[in-house]
């Protein structure tokens, strides 16, 4: 069993419950991990040991109200606990949480009430796993299976469908026939569930590897959940590539797929954006000499990503780099012909690195006929080379390269956007051609004709 320090000190707040005369238990994901011979990150505790008596011999945290369901935060050494007391839950009226807990002396009453056979294990101080429900078998099998009644169990929770998708996108792992018939009739049920809620499970499976996300969509359009969370990436499937450009998949989706397919795990955000920067091409679809064309569809990629990052709540800052990305990565396919001016000021956007990602597997899920990888890394090289140069300018931007007080001395106008307009220009034309910003002569000629000619 491996194992690691958090888990070495679970164990010994276990033991410290046991002398307090209770029974404790590591619960949820990481017995299972165990039993996979995996590493777990996380470790939640149940006991039944009285909120009372925990409060008065750990410190211990009531967050979130949590209390009122039997739920504590312990530390213990450097570490925070989920500590929740055995239980069975009362009537599930918002589809959500139950409206009421019964605290219960009984570990086996703890766990009918769980989503899953694979989450249903306990673990006890001597490393020993306690089984009520057939997880171990589950687990050895890789088969996603409810506890008990599948139709009961997401009719509590409905968001325990979307989970279901999840836990089945681990390698190897499948659903039970009942579990995923319950999941398609009752696919209805995830409208009620709240966009935060369903934010949360999509990037809980974007944290693994893109093998795994792309599993996991696979797995929600096979549940009828697709259409229904993310329907405009279930729309990819409707739209056709023309398979000489793209021998990957005849259809966009399985375009997007493909491109999953090639990512490690690491930033969440970085799949997302794979998976959202091709929607645009569900509302430009042209046929031309027989041909699927779709012309910019990065903008309206874009714009349609804002929108699901806006509908699901995701944070600003995430919803930046993924509208970034899809607005912007058509343009590293002509990078060799981009003006170093250009370049400079995409990677200074502080999103390149999600774009960057974007491109390569756009590119390179169509195989090296197209690109063979050492001249991708080449482009990415100048890339980074311009960006060095410049950084100070047109990254950091701490002092700019063209003065707006200049600007107006020289052209006698007063602040409004042409002053920008003439900056941009005079940077950008510095940045392409090398020459020294430190040339008074150069700058004063090269912002009058700015101004007079209407560009450079």
């Amino acid at each position: 069993m491996k194992t690691n320090n958090l888990l070495d000190t679970g164990i010994d707040l276990l033991k410290r419950i046991e002398e307090l005369g209770y029974k404790a238990y590591i619960v949820g994901g990481t017995p299972r991990d165990l039993m996979l011979d995996k590493v777990s990150n996380d470790v939640d505790i149940a006991t039944n040991c009285p909120i009372e008596i925990l409060e008065k011999n750990f410190t211990a945290y009531n967050i979130g109200k949590s209390k009122n369901f039997g739920i504590l935060t312990v530390r213990w050494a450097e570490f925070m606990f989920e500590v929740a007391q055995f239980r069975s839950d009362g009537e599930y009226k918002d589809g959500r949480r139950p409206d009421s807990v019964e605290i219960v002396n009984d570990f086996k009453q703890d766990v009918v009430r769980r989503d899953f056979t694979i989450n249903a294990l306990g673990l006890d101080s001597n490393g020993v796993f306690i089984d009520y429900v057939g997880s171990t078998a589950d687990i050895q099998s890789k088969l996603v299976r409810a506890v008990g009644d599948p139709y009961k169990r997401f009719q509590e929770d409905h968001l325990r469908m979307i989970r279901a998708a999840r836990f089945a996108a681990f390698e190897g792992f499948f659903l039970g026939e009942r579990t995923k018939q319950a999941v398609i009739d009752l696919s209805e049920l995830i409208h009620k569930v709240t966009p935060e809620r369903i934010r949360v499970e999509i990037i809980k499976a974007a944290k693994k590897s893109g093998l795994q996300f792309a599993r996991f969509i696979l797995i929600l359009d096979d549940l009828g959940l697709l259409k229904l969370i993310l329907p405009e990436v279930w729309d990819m499937k409707c739209f056709e590539h023309n398979m000489e450009y793209h021998p990957e998949s005849p259809t966009v989706f399985g375009h997007v797929i493909a491109c999953l397919n090639l990512m490690k795990e690491g930033d969440p955000i970085y799949k997302i954006a794979v998976l959202l920067h091709d929607i645009g091409k569900c509302v430009t679809f042209e046929e031309i000499d027989g041909n699927p064309t779709y012309k910019r569809h990065e903008y309206h990629s874009a714009k349609m990503a804002a929108d699901i990052c806006d509908r699901l709540k995701f944070s600003l800052y995430h919803k930046e780099s993924i509208v970034f990305a899809a607005a912007n990565h058509m343009k590293l396919h002509y990078l060799s012909e981009m003006k170093p001016s250009k370049i400079a000021r995409l990677v200074g956007s502080g999103n390149f690195d999600v774009l960057a990602e974007v491109a390569r597997v756009d590119e390179f899920c169509r195989g090296e006929k197209f690109k063979h990888k050492g001249k991708f890394e080449e482009e990415m090289k100048r890339v980074y080379e311009i960006t060095e140069k410049w950084h100070d300018q047109v990254t950091k931007k701490p002092k700019k390269l063209v003065s707006g007080k200049r600007v107006m001395e020289i052209v006698g106008i007063k602040p409004g956007p042409i002053v920008g307009q003439i900056i941009q220009q005079v940077e950008d034309h510095i940045i392409d051609n090398e020459l020294d910003p430190t040339n008074d002569k150069l700058m004063y000629e090269l912002i009058l004709r700015a101004f007079t000619m209407g560009g450079l």
